[in-house]
């Protein structure tokens, strides 16, 4: 009876604050009432998330709508709690149900796949596999270099050792044994170049963290010992300064040949923007904020999931994007953090440059689509699925994005991308309906106010 009695009163002050905060916002319900319906249409084209209404209310079943928090996990059953209900006092960032947080502790994070609207990671067309296929060919073109190389066309007693080992190699290059040595040295490249080559252009951040990887690669013993196992296994006669000689020849042709069949089959073209998009300095300071704001709700997220090995490795990926230090060497997009520094007291999450560079080259493919001459066709097309596909058919992005995403698994690094791109999306396209509705009422009380001037006009005639 004290159940029943305390729901008909809730049940009654929620229909009497609901009448009073109708009547006195009844004087803007003809300015909004033009509005309405076509911000709903919008929404619905972009895709924003809403609040469902089968959701049930808090685990006291009360329908009391006061003072409710809601529970960032998308598949939570309950979604919505009244705060005294379960003990919450902070009301910064995400928060997380004890159901859910169990649950997580159980399973991997799970990402929205509804929300994300069929987006799909591109994935590589030259793999480990195919490499492996070409590791005969890659050694064969190597060693037949040997003989038309310029670098060896000097008659020295150490060229003709070299020459003479380089034929010797020829000979057996078909053998079980070379062909177990060639597919292991490229598949150890494979791995090198994989990490850093991604998608179609030779930027010069990709040759440098390339090169790099490679001599990181060259100078360790391993590939050496397989080398000197070859020689002894075919019971080639040698010395050890040919020997080297030869096998760094050798590797760095390897690696010149997979590179560039990766290069060519790997992704997708560049995707071609419809117009020239450009940014000025403060939209690219305004982004560096936003950079920052991503990561910082992404860790607040994956740091209320205990026990969870993906939500560990993530947190850790998220931390590893922001600054370290206040006195790193200015660079060349030092300029994108003047306002965030004259902002920030301590508590902004302030992001690396290349983390930014990430952000914006999403940026520039977004702001493509998303121009007001574009509203007609948003009629007739989902925006959303739109602008993801452009994202994950951009190989500058893809780059970008392994270059800031390394210490996870592919699996992984495709969950993080998804709720990245999700966030991204979903804030850009809010701030835009935003925009456009701000606009399109300032016109509309415009015409009105030059409407009433001209009706005074004839009546004091």
């Amino acid at each position: 009876c004290q159940r029943r009695d305390a729901k008909q009163r809730t049940l009654k002050m929620a229909s009497m604050k609901s009448s009073e905060s109708g009547a006195e916002f009844d004087h803007f319900e003809d300015d909004l009432s033009d509005f309405e319906d076509f911000l709903v249409a919008i929404e619905d084209v972009i895709g924003l998330e809403k609040i469902e209404e089968s959701c049930s209310v808090c685990i006291c079943r009360l329908p009391s709508l006061e003072d409710i928090i809601v529970c960032s996990e998308p598949t939570c059953t309950i979604k919505y709690f009244h705060r005294n209900c379960v003990k919450y006092i902070d009301v910064r960032g995400d928060w997380f149900c004890e159901s859910c947080i169990r649950l997580s502790s159980r399973t991997d994070v799970t990402t929205n796949q509804q929300v994300a609207g069929g987006m799909k990671y591109p994935k590589r067309r030259y793999g480990k596999e195919d490499a492996a296929l070409r590791a005969g060919h890659y050694g064969k073109t190597a060693v037949d270099l040997v003989f038309t190389s310029p670098l060896f066309k000097m008659e020295t007693p150490l060229v003709a050792k070299v020459k003479h080992l380089a034929t010797c190699v020829q000979a057996s290059i078909g053998s079980s044994e070379a062909t177990a040595f060639l597919t292991k040295v490229t598949a150890k490249l494979w791995k090198k170049v994989a990490s850093v080559v991604r998608g179609q252009g030779w930027t010069e951040e990709c040759k440098g963290q390339m090169w790099q990887e490679f001599h990181s690669l060259r100078i360790k013993k391993k590939l050496p010992t397989l080398w000197k196992a070859l020689l002894n296994d075919l019971n080639i006669e040698h010395e050890e300064e040919e020997e080297v000689f030869l096998f760094q020849y050798l590797l760095e042709q390897i690696f010149r040949q997979l590179m560039h069949e990766m290069m060519d089959k790997d992704m997708p073209a560049q995707v071609q923007l419809s117009k020239d998009v450009t940014m000025d300095k403060n939209e690219e300071q305004a982004l560096r904020y936003c950079s920052g704001y991503i990561p910082a709700k992404l860790l607040k997220r994956y740091k209320c999931l205990k026990n969870n090995q993906t939500a560990a490795a993530f947190v850790k990926v998220l931390e590893s994007w922001g600054e370290n230090s206040v006195e790193d060497a200015p660079t060349f997009v030092a300029y994108t953090k003047v306002w965030l520094e004259k902002q920030n007291r301590g508590g902004l999450f302030v992001v690396k440059d290349n983390v930014y560079l990430f952000f914006k080259a999403m940026e520039l493919i977004v702001r493509a689509s998303l121009q007001q001459d574009n509203i007609a066709l948003f009629q007739h097309l989902n925006v959303q699925i739109g602008l993801l596909n452009n994202i994950c058919e951009s190989g500058e992005v893809t780059q970008k994005w392994e270059l800031i995403s390394k210490p996870l698994t592919l699996e992984r690094r495709e969950k993080l991308f998804q709720e990245v791109v999700k966030n991204f999306l979903k804030m850009r396209c809010e701030a835009f309906v935003k925009v456009y509705m701000m606009i399109r009422k300032q016109k509309e009380r415009e015409v009105s106010k030059k409407g009433e001037k001209s009706l005074r006009k004839e009546l004091s005639k």
